[in-house]
């Protein structure tokens, strides 16, 4: 599941999750400027 659907299926445990879990299921995986994972953690931070 997406992360950003995930939070919002589930947002108490969504909030619980470890930065490893978070950037394990974010995007495409790759933290880079400009990425599909950049750009999801940005919007599961705010």
């Amino acid at each position: 599941m997406p992360l950003l659907a995930f939070r919002k299926s589930a947002p108490a445990t969504g909030e619980q999750l470890t930065l490893e879990l978070v950037l394990s299921n974010a995007g495409d995986r790759a933290l880079k400027d400009g990425s599909t994972c950049s750009a999801e953690l940005r919007e599961y931070l705010v």
